[in-house]
């Protein structure tokens, strides 16, 4: 039996990571339906597509486990070199979720640490412009309740839904 390309099996990791595909099961049956996931592997419409199980064993077994670091360093590095990718403006996500199996159970929780320290950086970087144009300085409120009968619909509270 001939061996799988492992480019093949490497692009179709990053088409499961580029469009969110949750599992390697269902990217495996999407790239055997679409004619564009064809295209990109170089499989024409009737070559059979790489079992899920190929994919997921190259990556367990055969492939280094730096690989996956190495390739995005790559293409990072690719697209600093293309002037593609500013390195003065970096946005960090720190979302906190937390984890849960259970798929029929849902909770709420507000995060708003990380947004009371927007919310103080934001509101120096005002002050410091106001100064500019002579204006007054806001002040800081430090309302942790909103009123009562009232939400609080701020950038600074979140929604986080655990599944």
């Amino acid at each position: 039996r001939p061996g799988t390309d492992p480019v093949v099996l490497i692009k179709m990791v990053l088409i499961q990571h580029l469009f969110g595909i949750p599992s390697l099961r269902q990217t495996w049956r999407e790239c055997d339906v679409n004619v564009a996931y064809r295209w990109f592997l170089g499989y024409d419409l009737l070559e059979h597509i790489p079992h899920f199980a190929t994919v997921s064993y190259a990556f367990c077994n055969r492939f280094p486990a730096e690989l996956s670091v190495e390739i995005f360093d790559h293409i990072l590095n690719k697209a600093l070199n293309n002037r593609m990718v500013d390195p003065s403006v970096v946005f960090i996500d720190g979302t906190h979720i937390k984890a849960s199996a259970n798929k029929k159970k849902f909770q709420k929780e507000q995060v708003n640490k990380a947004a009371k320290v927007y919310d103080e950086v934001l509101r120096k970087e005002v002050n410091e412009e106001r100064a500019k144009l002579g204006k007054k300085e806001i002040e800081d409120k430090d309302d942790d309740e909103p009123p009562k009968g009232e939400k609080r619909c701020l950038p600074q509270t979140r929604t986080v839904e655990c599944l």
